[in-house]
C-alpha cells in the first residue's frame, strides 16, 4: 500500500521552472502508483465494473495532487480538464519546451550572456560553461575554442590588456584549464592594483588636506595685545 503524501512537502507551480516541477509531480505520482494513468498509459477500463470504480478514483486523486500543486493562476488554465491525463497534457501544450524552441533558447542565452559587474572570473568562466553544457546537453556541439573565445570576449574592460596578451599564448597551451587559472591570477593582480590606488589616492587627499590647514595657518595674521 502506497505511503500518504505530504502535500505541503509540494512545491506548487507558479508559471516559472516547469520542467524542475514536473520532475516533482513524476516523482509524487509514482510513490502513488498513479504515474500511468496521468501519463495516458493506463487508460480507463471499459467494462462498468470495480476495476473501473478504481481507476476513477485513482485517477481522481491523481488530479487533486496536480491541482494541490498549482497556484490560482495556473488552476484557471486547467479548469476544463476532466482528467489528470489532460491537465498534465494540457500544461505540456503550455509550458514544456520542444526541441527546436529548447535549441534555440539555449542558443540565444549563450550568445547573449555578458559577465556582470558583481561576477567573480570563477562565476563567470563556470556561468559560460553551464552555458555550453545546455547547449551540449540539446546535441549542440561547442568546442573548448568557442567557450575560451566566450569568456574572453565578454570580460570587462579592465582586461584588455589580458586579451591581448592571451593572443601571444602557444595554441597547445590554450586550454580552458591554462585559460581558468591565468585568469584569476589576472584578477587577483588587478584587485591589488585597485587597492594600492585607493589607498594611494586616500593618502594624497590627506597630504593635500594637511598642507592646506598649514598654509592657511601660516597665512592668518598674528593676534596682538
Amino acid at each position: 500500500m502506497a505511503e500518504r503524501l505530504d502535500m505541503n512537502s509540494l512545491s506548487k507551480f507558479d508559471g516559472s521552472n516547469y520542467n524542475q516541477w514536473r520532475f516533482q509531480m513524476n516523482c509524487a505520482l509514482r510513490a502513488k502508483g498513479l504515474y500511468e494513468i496521468v501519463h495516458g498509459t493506463e487508460l480507463k477500463p471499459e467494462n462498468n465494473d470495480e476495476t473501473q470504480k478504481a481507476w476513477i478514483k485513482n485517477d481522481a486523486t491523481a488530479m487533486f495532487i496536480l491541482t494541490s500543486a498549482l497556484d490560482y493562476a495556473q488552476i484557471t488554465l486547467i479548469e476544463n480538464c476532466e482528467s489528470s491525463h489532460q491537465i498534465i497534457d494540457k500544461l505540456d501544450s503550455i509550458y514544456l519546451q520542444r526541441p527546436e524552441s529548447s535549441k534555440m533558447i539555449a542558443h540565444e542565452r549563450f550568445h547573449q550572456y555578458r559577465m556582470k559587474d558583481s561576477d567573480s572570473v570563477a562565476q563567470h568562466i563556470e556561468n559560460v560553461e553551464n552555458l555550453a553544457k545546455k547547449l551540449k546537453d540539446i546535441g549542440e556541439t561547442v568546442s573548448d575554442a568557442a567557450i575560451m573565445t566566450k569568456i574572453i570576449s565578454t570580460l570587462p574592460q579592465k582586461f584588455l590588456n589580458f586579451r591581448q596578451a592571451w593572443l601571444s599564448v602557444s595554441e597547445d597551451r590554450q586550454t580552458l584549464r591554462n585559460l581558468t587559472s591565468r585568469l584569476v591570477d589576472e584578477e587577483a593582480n588587478l584587485s591589488l592594483v585597485e587597492q594600492m590606488e585607493t589607498a594611494f589616492t586616500v593618502s594624497s587627499g590627506k597630504n593635500q588636506s594637511t598642507k592646506s590647514k598649514r598654509s592657511t595657518k601660516q597665512r592668518e595674521p598674528s593676534s596682538s595685545g
